[in-house]
């Protein structure tokens, strides 16, 4: 016993972290072993440089994943299911075939580009916000929902929205972990989280009826509110920032098969120009707004990258990437030149399907194949489109080190003046056990005597002050005969399953969910001491109900 304890002192000043020392790199912060290429903009070489072989070994010991977090936000170009489990919408096959061979809610026959950057960091896909089942948001939460615009009030889940479904999630995680329960997420996570932004598409396509001044002028609204969300992102904590422009809408077989007088606004790459010249405007100002953050938001790290010069590059430039139909539509109606009809979605029997391992850049005549998706995920990672340049690979490691704690997995630092309790909690443990060692065995029985005796007077005095007050205190523990018979009869019962429609009279925090509201005290005071998202000061009728069943 004796050598235990040594064992247990030991220990405990070997495997005792080190004081929270933090080494600066030039655009970051990272803690010792996290890789020096985590800090955002620094090049491998001079990552290679600051990091020693110890570290190289450590991180390859690391799973890749571990610590990274991502919140997304954004329409279908990087909505991994949410408007299907929002909705109820049914996506049916073909959809999901060439990856993952079902539909997942993805409007795509596979990946979205969101996708790709995940698997590229070594985590898994972002879930969705809104979907109930099989979600996990330990590596972060996908906001985005097909059909959003960036300005509010026009869609249900406008980015404003997502945004404060954000907040909500966040205020809920740090909620749990301050009443010491566990939350997918916590506050050092979402301190490091790259926040990742892909909108806008929505907002252009519903201006495009309008002449082309008009369209310009509509634009600016646009920019100003992305500007907002991420100034209010900031607000709450956010410091890395990703943000996609808007693609060569003008290229996609949708707008293509639109009736049109003649020929005269295509590209040389039959490419509709007028609507890619307002694409570009887009990004123009989208980039400038971002370069005025820079400039008030100094300790964030913001990048643009510029989608439209990648996604034009796989129609200018089709034959490199082994796509012979660019501007034709892989699941649609009509065949060749576009294969898109309006009237007729994909997902119909009687669809025209190109066939598996051709190469498409278009799906359905609006979202990308997992095929061009790949691609365009190589291009935007890469760090050549991205101003400043920066390798999305790189920005999004930062957090891992930062998030586990200099590469331990902890994802917390000890202080070093707890390092010091803990040599003393240590010498504690060792002095009992060595002194339980030496003991004689008469002087044991007279101990573990002693020890019973307090716990039979302590029962005693609980009963009889207990009988004393008339039932008022707390009632004698059941025999175990008598509670190993309730648990019996509770495990013979029949379990009851529940679904429950309806408005906030049984509301059990659903709006408050779905649309990120934060519902404050007084609510909740009166059963649960605390607001739940529920419309009162404690339960709703169905809570009863539940409680009753």
């Amino acid at each position: 016993m004796g050598a235990v304890a040594a064992a247990v002192v030991l220990a405990t000043l070997r495997y005792m972290p080190g004081p929270a020392a933090t080494v600066a790199s030039t655009r970051g912060v990272v803690r010792p072993g996290a890789s020096a290429a985590a800090a955002p903009g620094v090049g491998a070489a001079a990552g290679a440089e600051e990091e020693g072989e110890e570290a190289v070994e450590g991180r390859k010991k690391k799973k890749k994943g571990d610590g990274v977090v991502l919140f997304n936000f954004g329409d279908s170009n990087s909505d991994t299911g949410g408007v299907a489990a929002v909705m109820g919408i049914r996506i049916a096959p073909p959809e999901g075939r060439a990856h993952f061979h079902h539909p997942t809610g993805r409007l795509s026959d596979g990946r979205v580009i969101l996708d790709f950057i995940c698997e590229s960091l070594g985590t898994h896909h972002l879930s969705p916000f809104m979907k109930p089942l099989g979600s996990d948001f330990t590596n972060g939460v996908n906001f985005a929902i097909a059909g959003s615009t960036a300005m509010p009030g026009v869609t249900t889940f406008s980015l404003d929205v997502q945004v404060d479904q954000f907040i909500f999630f966040k205020e809920r995680c740090l909620d749990l972990i301050e009443r010491g329960e566990s939350a997918p997420v916590d506050e050092l996570g979402f301190q490091t989280a790259l926040y990742t932004m892909d909108i806008g598409h929505n907002d252009i396509n519903g201006v495009l009826h309008m002449p082309y001044d008009e369209m310009l002028a509509n634009l600016p609204p646009v920019i100003v509110e992305i500007k907002k969300a991420i100034e209010r992102l900031h607000k709450n904590g956010a410091r890395k920032f990703w943000i996609h422009g808007t693609g060569a809408l003008g290229c996609m077989p949708q707008k293509l098969a639109m009736p049109r007088d003649d020929d005269t606004d295509l590209d040389e790459h039959g490419c509709i120009a007028s609507i890619n010249n307002v694409c570009k405007k887009f990004n123009s100002l989208l980039s400038e707004a971002l370069d005025e953050l820079r400039l008030t938001l100094k300790k964030s790290a913001i990048v643009f990258v510029d989608m439209f010069a990648i996604k034009y590059d796989l129609v200018a430039n089709n034959k490199k990437y082994g796509i012979e139909k660019p501007l034709m539509t892989c699941c649609g109606h009509g065949g060749p030149p576009y294969n898109y009809d309006p009237k007729k979605s994909c997902m119909t029997s009687d669809e025209y399907l190109c066939k598996l391992g051709e190469k498409f850049i278009s799906w359905d005549g609006v979202h990308f194949t997992d095929a061009a998706n790949g691609i365009v995920a190589s291009k935007v990672l890469s760090g050549e489109y991205a101003i400043p340049r920066a390798r999305a690979r790189r920005e999004t490691t930062a957090m891992a080190g930062a998030t586990n704690g200099g590469g331990n997995g902890s994802g917390k630092v000890i202080s070093l003046p707890l390092q010091y309790f803990c040599v003393l909690a240590a010498v504690v443990v060792a002095v009992m056990v060595l002194s339980l060692t030496f003991m004689s065995p008469s002087a044991m029985v007279a101990v573990r005597q002693n020890l019973s005796s307090v716990a039979a007077a302590s029962a005693g005095s609980s009963n009889s002050s207990g009988a004393g007050e008339g039932g008022a205190g707390l009632a004698a523990p059941a025999p175990p005969v008598a509670r190993k018979e309730k648990e019996q009869a509770q495990a013979q019962r029949p379990s009851v399953v529940l679904f429950n429609f309806g408005d906030s009279n049984s509301d059990t925090g659903g709006v408050a969910a779905a649309g990120g509201i934060r519902i404050m005290p007084p609510e909740g005071r009166t059963y649960f001491r605390r607001p739940t998202g529920r419309l009162s000061d404690g339960r709703v009728i169905i809570d009863f109900i539940c409680e009753f069943n």
